[in-house]
């Protein structure tokens, strides 16, 4: 049960300054603990989020990133909450790709935390976030069971399946897109959805990351 949601404000974080256009959201429901699946943190993605094809990410002085693993969703029609269930979903998505989202909290001498559910002010969520592979129907692959393996310049370092992200990853996105109806929102057609962290890596300059998901591809950045 959702008892209450962090919803990321716009002013957590100067890394996009502007704040172009939305184009989805992300829901920080996954395997990788801290996280309280009772208290989802989700945020809004941005246009300028998106690295493009072969782009690098440079990390900013004083972040300590964390780099996830996780299925995206993209919408093929409009849908709103606030009852939708993990079938709507998947009715309504046009296809899914592999992605990875840079996430990033300040440096505090080591004592960084990457899920507090209080979502205190230098949590600055995701930075960057870039999605690829092989866009797949949603009906023709069992997403529960999609097996995914991250690599840190060639060493593999995570291995996970997709159903850590609350037994199946649309059942993330059904919660987020209900708690944008609370908002007065909904899910529009063409918007992309992050439904959260399979697994993740902590990375730091020079590293070259690969996250390689059974039967969508493979996502790779250069981090520097």
């Amino acid at each position: 049960m959702v008892k209450k949601a962090g919803w990321a404000k716009d002013d957590v974080t100067d890394a996009h300054p502007g704040r172009d256009r939305v184009i989805g959201g992300r829901i920080a429901f996954g395997a990788v603990p801290p996280v309280d699946n009772s208290r989802p943190v989700c945020e809004d993605l941005f246009e300028s989020m998106r690295l493009p094809a072969g782009a690098g990410f440079i990390i900013p002085e004083g972040l300590r990133p964390l780099v996830h693993a996780e299925i995206a969703f993209v919408m093929e029609k409009e849908l709103s909450g606030p009852n939708l269930t993990s079938a709507d979903i998947m009715a309504a998505t046009a296809y899914v790709v592999p992605a990875i989202s840079i996430v990033a909290a300040r440096d505090r001498g080591g004592s960084a935390i990457w899920f507090p559910s209080d979502m205190p002010e230098d949590y600055l969520l995701t930075q960057r976030f870039k999605d690829g592979g092989v866009q797949v129907s949603p009906a023709s692959l069992n997403l529960a069971l999609v097996g995914v393996t991250v690599s840190v310049n060639g060493e593999d370092m995570r291995f996970a399946a997709s159903g850590a992200v609350l037994g199946h990853p649309a059942r993330a996105v059904a919660i987020y897109a209900n708690l944008l109806a609370g908002l007065g929102k909904r899910l529009e057609a063409g918007q992309i959805v992050l439904s959260g962290g399979i697994t993740a890596v902590p990375v730091r300059a020079g590293n070259r990351i690969r996250a390689e998901f059974g039967g969508l591809g493979a996502v790779e950045l250069q981090v520097g």
